[in-house]
């Protein structure tokens, strides 16, 4: 991070005023809680004027989950689940065509002729771009 800008961008997020635990550098010199402020959603922190060397923040933050998740990361964990299922499934049945057991045969479709080449990765792989998506309003991009 660049010393000589009064923004520094917490990893988790959002947090709340009482997360933030202490801000110090290296040398030990602890900023007072009234020379910066913090927008508690996005985990931006803002420090009056610009420091000179590096900054410590001890806080905690993020979301306690699992009941206070937002209803997107809750949907998109429930996707991957179910996406992780449905593929498992696939595999064990993958290949079998038929079971003989003395005069009776069952036979199977294979699941993965119908869903092509790609079967193996499918159910997961789109359901971890749909995923994406659901969460790219949780994401910080880096610019």
């Amino acid at each position: 991070m660049p010393f000589d800008s009064p923004r520094l961008f917490l990893t988790h997020y959002p947090v709340a005023d009482a997360d933030i635990v202490s801000v110090e550098s290296p040398r030990g010199n602890i900023l007072d809680p009234a020379s910066y402020e913090i927008e508690n959603l996005s985990g931006k922190m803002r420090i009056e004027g610009a420091w000179t060397e590096p900054v410590t923040v001890t806080y905690s933050g993020g979301y306690l989950l699992p009941d206070a998740a937002p209803p997107a990361l809750k949907a998109a964990a429930t996707l991957l689940i179910q996406a992780a299922r449905l593929q498992q499934r696939l595999n064990a049945t993958g290949g079998v065509r038929l079971v003989r057991h003395g005069d009776t045969i069952v036979q199977y479709y294979d699941p993965l002729q119908v869903l092509g080449k790609a079967a193996p990765t499918a159910p997961l792989q789109a359901a971890a771009d749909t995923a994406a998506g659901l969460l790219s309003a949780y994401t910080r991009f880096y610019v």
